[in-house]
């Protein structure tokens, strides 16, 4: 009898490692009050909790699932690394990007783990491969007359808003790792707010979904995409796992997002 239970419990072990390893593209459309025509249809790629996984195989393929999809910018919701020897590693595979708008970033739970050196490195390594930290911060990209901003908020026991500077009917996306600060965010004037955190639950049961959220909005917001407070909020199930290597029935993944202004809802014009 033992031996059946431990053979039925190394396939689930089994079945779980390669179920983390089946990348996923989720595609939206979202609607952006006071995109400019310029920036109609513009592609944006979501990543999140990505800990450290480029140092794999599978994770150094990664990039090149990312540039497949022709993202005009790149965002990632934190837990970049769970250890400081991931570093190098995640700077270099989001440095292959090259999104022709940008690359930006918050911090999550993992990154405010790290000793603060290590987090200067953190910070240090990407900004040399192009990519934009956004912790209390804001930054506009620009395509033609069109103009786009971001703003971010990192991890910590007090999170700092960013000053949002006045944008004259001009959209603004914002950046955070747990859901939750969504709600803070969307009053700032956020018509599209990114998160991750949840992992979509990582271990999901049929019919039922997450067997733990770890977020307020429960199995609801521990991935997709959902209206909250007059904005659209993105949650990442992302591309890492944390305690245990495994993901069942909640598959990592790549998010599409592709902005559209109401007045134009037709075909993604690039």
């Amino acid at each position: 009898m033992l031996i059946w239970v431990a053979l039925a419990a190394a396939l689930c072990v089994m079945a779980g490692r390669h179920a983390a390893e089946m990348l996923s593209t989720p595609r939206y459309r979202v609607t952006l009050p006071g995109l400019h025509g310029d920036l109609e249809g513009l592609r944006l790629a979501h990543l999140s909790d990505l800990h450290g996984r480029v140092t794999t195989r599978w994770g150094r393929d990664l990039a090149g699932a990312v540039k497949a999809l022709e993202p005009d910018v790149v965002a990632v919701t934190g837990d970049l690394v769970s250890r400081p020897s991931q570093i190098e590693a995640v700077a270099e595979m989001l440095g292959r990007l090259h999104p022709p708008l940008g690359v930006f970033w918050v911090t999550g739970n993992h990154e405010y783990l790290l000793d603060p050196r290590a987090r200067s490195r953190l910070v240090e390594a990407l900004a040399r491969q192009g990519a934009t930290a956004l912790d209390g911060r804001c930054e506009v990209v620009e395509r033609g007359r069109g103009r786009l901003w971001f703003a971010g908020v990192g991890w910590a026991p007090h999170p700092r808003l960013p000053e949002i500077p006045p944008r004259p009917g001009e959209p603004l996306v914002a950046l955070t790792h747990h859901p939750d600060l969504a709600e803070a965010l969307v009053p700032a004037g956020a018509g599209l707010v990114l998160a991750g955190h949840t992992h979509g639950g990582q271990i999901c049961l049929p019919g039922w979904g997450p067997v733990i959220a770890r977020c307020r909005g429960g199995r609801r917001w521990a991935r997709g995409c959902r209206q909250t407070g007059g904005a659209m909020m993105v949650v990442s199930a992302g591309v890492g796992t944390s305690y245990l290597p495994l993901r069942a029935f909640c598959p990592p993944e790549i998010v599409l997002l592709t902005l559209h202004s109401p007045t134009d809802m037709g075909g993604d014009r690039r």
